[in-house]
């Protein structure tokens, strides 16, 4: 019996999967909080969204532009989104670049910038992509899909309309 990957849980304040490959020269973390945009604000869907979005703005001591410089010298990816139900932190570097990378997911995670400046571009291009969705073939059709499958009510049945309605409310 052949493991292609050894998976280790560890013991944890929540339930934590390691997977190490000592011959690989890229580490990748992610971490997945419960409480997407249905769960945690149901009347504002987009909060989440927009709160991954301003994990790319920088920290309280890097504004924007400095962290992307730092990013990208690094050679460190950050990805941050929302679904319906999870809120995804993810990180990519090279190994010789790691504790970089736990200093950057760090500093997002517990101190983030949040310049109004920023917040205002970053609330009108959601607004634009929502609004832009609206009009997407196959937006529309999971958007009926939804309603039929879940009802009219239920969070799962929100629509782009609805979110770019919540990003103006935020």
């Amino acid at each position: 019996d052949t493991k292609l990957i050894d998976i280790k849980e560890i013991e944890s304040f929540c339930p934590v999967w390691l997977a190490p490959n000592s011959s690989q020269e890229v580490v990748t973390i992610g971490i997945v909080f419960k409480g997407g945009g249905d769960i945690i604000s149901p009347n504002k869907p987009s909060v989440p969204g927009l709160l991954a979005s301003m994990m790319y703005e920088g920290t309280s001591d890097l504004d924007h532009i400095a962290f992307k410089r730092l990013l990208i010298s690094k050679k460190i990816n950050l990805y941050a989104y929302a679904t319906k139900d999870d809120f995804f932190l993810i990180i990519k570097t090279l190994k010789i670049n790691i504790n970089t990378a736990f200093s950057i997911l760090k500093a997002v995670m517990f101190d983030l910038r949040l310049d109004p400046c920023d917040f205002e571009r970053v609330k009108a291009q959601s607004y634009a992509s929502f609004s832009q969705m609206q009009h997407y073939p196959n937006n529309i059709a999971l958007e009926d899909f939804s309603k039929t499958a879940f009802g009219k009510d239920h969070p799962y049945s929100k629509t782009a309309k609805d979110s770019a309605k919540s990003v103006i409310d935020s």
